[in-house]
């Protein structure tokens, strides 16, 4: 089962493709499969060394049948002996530039994605606003997997990534042309959703956390969440005060934030500072908060302190356990340092003072309580 949005897509690509085609023969549709989706990882050989697995998931159209969706798989001792091992499964035009998301396999993530970075970068024809995932699950399932309702798996996948920013304080930044802008760069690193199949659906159970082309380690989304907060700017999120299960406070609002970043002599001290404005959702701890001043600064002094002490919790996290600048706040120390200095700022953050300071504000109540 196909929705309209898919549907409308498909007929604009083939305008597309018969508008641009060089020469002024027509292309049935059936004569073309079209890409929705690709992924990578490695596998392990009988004799020790490695195999790039590249599956990839097309629509075919049959006249009698509609629209089929099918994997080809492709495995070679390179990147490019994958892609050649996969053609020789097809027997129709490819027509790249259309797809919605690209997943990384966990083995290949750790071992170093650059490989693969290098010959996407140098294929025009591949979509760089697709979004991208890390996943443990075998790659070429997860592509063809049934989804309740018959979603199409990369169709699913890319729109849970593009939402996942509404509450969690994720940014759009996970697509194809932001890994190329992080991989390599100094003073960033890249993050991606981490995916699992979940109750048999994907979901999004985490971060993967890379330096430089390699995955170092994944994160909860409860760290995610912290790390997010820190790391972006203008992303939307919710944050709970929770004493009980009948006196809970859920607060859900924009963080915006400021880094600055001082060096004394060889050290460097970064300053990250929070503005977390939204509104109380839920309420059933201090129901004067909607018509007491001072009971609302002292709402917004509590969740400011529970903010602050979650950012530095990962902190901890990220200068003990993953020592790797996650935050990206070795882009600040290199515009005030210079480029090219061989200095390593992922050892430059971790050793680093950071100092954080949230401050909470409160837009809205909503329409008002309940009881």
């Amino acid at each position: 089962m196909f929705n309209k949005k898919t549907l409308y897509l498909l007929i604009f690509t083939l305008l597309m493709y018969i508008f641009f085609k060089t020469n002024n023969a027509f292309v049935p549709i059936e004569n073309i499969d079209i890409a929705p989706g690709a992924a990578v990882d490695i596998e392990e050989r009988s004799d020790g060394n490695i195999n790039y697995v590249l599956p990839i998931s097309v629509y075919q159209f049959r006249e009698n049948e509609g629209i089929l969706l099918k994997i080809q798989l492709g495995e070679g001792k390179t990147i490019g002996e994958s892609r050649q091992d996969r053609q020789m499964l097809q027997n129709k035009k490819f027509l790249l530039g259309l797809e919605q998301v690209f997943i990384v396999g966990e083995r290949i993530a750790k071992m170093g994605i650059n490989p693969w970075v290098e010959i996407l970068f140098a294929n025009p024809n591949l979509n760089d606003t697709a979004y991208m995932t890390v996943t443990n699950e075998d790659v070429t399932k997860l592509l063809g997997m049934d989804i309740e309702g018959g979603a199409n798996p990369s169709e699913y996948i890319s729109e849970m990534l593009k939402s996942s920013k509404e509450y969690n304080f994720f940014s759009d930044n996970y697509k194809v042309m932001d890994m190329f802008i992080r991989v390599g760069s100094e003073g960033r690193n890249l993050v991606l959703p981490y995916t699992k199949i979940v109750d048999g659906n994907p979901k999004i159970t985490g971060m993967a956390i890379f330096k430089g082309d390699k995955m170092v380690d994944k994160i909860s989304i409860e760290d995610t969440r912290a790390m997010n907060m820190m790391r972006e700017n203008d992303v939307r999120g919710l944050m709970t005060i929770y004493k009980n299960e009948k006196e809970t406070i859920d607060f859900y609002g924009t963080s915006k934030r400021k880094v600055k970043c001082e060096k004394v002599g060889d050290k460097y001290k970064f300053y990250i500072n929070i503005d977390y404005t939204g509104d109380i959702i839920s309420n059933t701890i201090n129901r004067e908060i909607r018509d007491n001043p001072k009971a609302i600064k002292e709402f917004e002094d509590e969740m400011a302190k529970q903010a602050e002490k979650e950012c530095y919790d990962f902190i901890d996290k990220m200068k003990n356990e993953l020592k790797t600048d996650c935050l990206e706040l070795g882009m600040y120390a290199v515009a005030k340092t210079g480029r090219h200095t061989g200095i390593d700022w992922n050892e430059v953050v971790v050793n680093s003072e950071i100092e954080v300071k949230v401050k909470v504000k409160v837009d809205k109540q909503g329409r008002g309580l309940f009881t």
